[in-house]
């Protein structure tokens, strides 16, 4: 027995059970173990067929957990994003705080702090914006190269195994001015 008294059980992708009670949700597995509290306004599934989580929502913010109940980030979120980072890779986590940006990983640790005013997709890279100054998010990294500026990019295919595979290549200016290329 789940508990007595609840308002609803509903049977979800990998006998999984969203339980209601006192209209507040929770969750359970198949055998009973508590995923979730019975502690949220509502719960949803979140993210790609590799990594999947609940994000569950509380007075108005958000907070995630993973598909085995383990908290990775508390309901302290105003908003919480994913960036795909490329094929079975453990997303990045967009969070906006406060009103400010920052980012986490799939673990809950902390990468970037919650100080950037937006992100945007700019350039085939994630772009952290303070005021004027733009910070880039490496591409399938989670590395921030920071004083830098994106003025192009060049494309180029190669040979690998048999296979073509498109190479592309970001022109970057430093404060100084300098130019550079990174892959």
């Amino acid at each position: 027995m789940l508990s007595d008294n609840l308002d609803s059980i509903k049977q979800l992708k990998n006998n999984v059970f969203i339980v209601t009670k006192n209209n507040l949700k929770g969750s359970y597995d198949s055998k009973g173990k508590e995923l979730i509290p019975i502690k949220y306004d509502k719960i949803e599934d979140f993210g790609d067929y590799w990594h999947c989580f609940w994000k569950v929502y509380l007075n108005g913010l958000q907070g995630l957990y993973s598909y085995e109940g383990k908290q990775v980030l508390p309901a302290e979120y105003e908003k919480i994003s994913s960036i795909d980072r490329g094929y079975k890779k453990s997303p990045s986590l967009i969070v906006k705080e406060n009103g400010k940006y920052g980012m986490f990983n799939a673990q809950g640790e902390c990468l970037i702090k919650s100080e950037y005013d937006d992100v945007k997709f700019d350039n085939g890279h994630y772009c952290f914006q303070k005021g004027e100054k733009k910070d880039y998010l490496k591409r399938d990294k989670q590395t921030l190269l920071k004083g830098i500026t994106i003025k192009g990019q060049i494309t180029n295919w190669i040979e690998e195994k048999g296979n073509s595979k498109q190479i592309s290549y970001f022109i970057f200016e430093d404060n100084n001015g300098r130019l550079f290329l990174i892959l």
